[in-house]
């Protein structure tokens, strides 16, 4: 199961104990690397999957260097708790501290970093079975690490990471809490190099025309007071679900602007405070879409955005905005300069045809969706966004064997 609930498909999964069990695995095909599943579509769903879950060694690290080997299967929650104390920290984290090194690869996720990097951007070797059985290790500047980096599992079995760590001299955050008045200066904040981390949050559910917003800056400092992720168990709501979210919005806006220290968990994972969060949207399940406008075209393509969603009576549960100065250099990689929005919505009537008219509206700006977000993107955006690059990637899995032999749901979606 992915982390939405949705799509719901069949699939079987095994659990190499390790990598020789991988490589032997890999006779029987179509199949799929699967990490802990924290994808929010199809991407890591496959009729046949391989769970990299007891690939869970540190092998080696560098204190001068910042340089870590591990296999694919440790956590970068696993990874922050370790090095940490240490002083050392993951340079690029998603929202979620459950996503293993081979799937931060395979996504090439992203952060709330003010500089033009992508995870990738720090991994300096990989360690791969390809469909051959070959073990192969694959350095940053080949083609293959390129195609490996946001390859979304398609290539190959990512085994091995090796990977620099950032060095920080405390636990906590300097948070900075702003209100802009519009979407406008919205953009302008987001723009401004402020902190080593900026992010906003809209609360589209109370007011669509983008008006409510939060922009949040970060920069790490020397307060060194222990602190961690401690997850508090779900419960299930009191009150029904959007009304819940509707209250929640009010009161987070209603806190206003300024300072505060911050425990890292607090800024980075903030849904993780809450194990299995996911199941708050149950039984129907939810979905994300999150896609990528050009800078020059954000500002008219934004407010386009929040016209149509407007007009569809659908609101989103979360909509989160980020800036980004470039990013990825992999084939499919999703970061490039411009505006990201991603947002969150349940599963309702009504849900696909919304993101259709979405779909058409990113692609006549320009723009992308991340292919590891969206369950609903056709074939002709998909391409129309990834051009070239998707055909040589897909020209790379003919030459390597991996067509037909590495395949999940998305990869059938899309043609790849």
């Amino acid at each position: 199961m992915n982390w939405t609930y949705f799509p719901r498909l069949p699939v079987y999964a095994e659990t190499p104990p390790n990598e020789q069990a991988v490589a032997a695995a890999l006779k029987e095909t179509p199949l799929l690397p699967y990490g802990r599943g924290r994808c929010y579509n199809d991407a890591c769903l496959s009729p046949r999957l391989l769970k990299s879950e007891r690939l869970g060694y540190l092998l080696s690290f560098d204190e001068k260097t910042g340089l870590l080997e591990a296999q694919a299967g440790v956590t970068l929650g696993e990874i922050v708790e370790l090095f940490l104390p240490r002083g050392f920290f993951p340079p690029v984290v998603p929202g979620t501290a459950g996503v293993t090194l081979g799937g931060a690869v395979s996504a090439d996720v992203h952060g709330k970093n003010d500089e033009p990097v992508t995870f990738c951007s720090f991994v300096e070797e990989l360690t791969v079975l390809l469909p051959s059985g070959e073990r192969l290790t694959v350095k940053k500047g080949d083609e293959l690490f390129k195609a490996f980096c946001g390859g979304l599992g398609l290539l190959g079995f990512i085994l091995r990471v090796k990977t620099r760590l950032r060095r920080v001299k405390g636990a906590f955050l300097k948070v900075k809490r702003l209100k802009p008045k519009d979407l406008d200066e919205l953009l302008t904040l987001l723009k401004e190099p402020a902190a080593e981390y900026s992010v906003a949050w809209l609360d589209l559910l109370n007011d669509p025309t983008g008006n409510r917003s939060i922009v949040l800056t970060g920069s790490f400092t020397e307060l060194n007071r222990p602190c961690r992720l401690k997850p508090l168990p779900f419960l299930k709501p009191p009150l029904p679900r959007e009304l819940l979210v509707r209250l929640y919005d009010a009161l987070y806006y209603a806190r206003g602007e300024g300072e505060t220290l911050e425990c890292y968990a607090r800024f980075f994972f903030p849904l993780d405070r809450w194990r299995g969060w996911n199941r708050f949207y149950l039984p129907e399940g939810f979905t994300q879409t999150q896609f990528l406008l050009p800078e020059e075209k954000a500002p008219e393509a934004l407010s386009e955005v929040l016209k149509l969603l407007s007009s569809s009576g659908l609101r989103p549960y979360l909509a989160v905005l980020k800036y980004h100065r470039g990013g990825g250099e992999g084939l499919l990689s999703f970061i490039r300069r411009g505006f990201s929005l991603a947002l969150d919505f349940p599963l309702t009537e009504g849900l696909p045809e919304l993101m259709r008219r979405l779909e058409r509206l990113v692609l006549g700006y320009g723009g992308r969706h991340y292919l590891v977000k969206d369950a609903f993107l056709s074939r002709r955006a998909f391409y129309g966004a990834y051009g070239e690059q998707a055909d040589e990637f897909k020209k790379l899995r003919k030459e390597l064997g991996a067509a037909g032999r590495f395949e999940s749901y998305l990869s059938t979606r899309l043609g790849l």
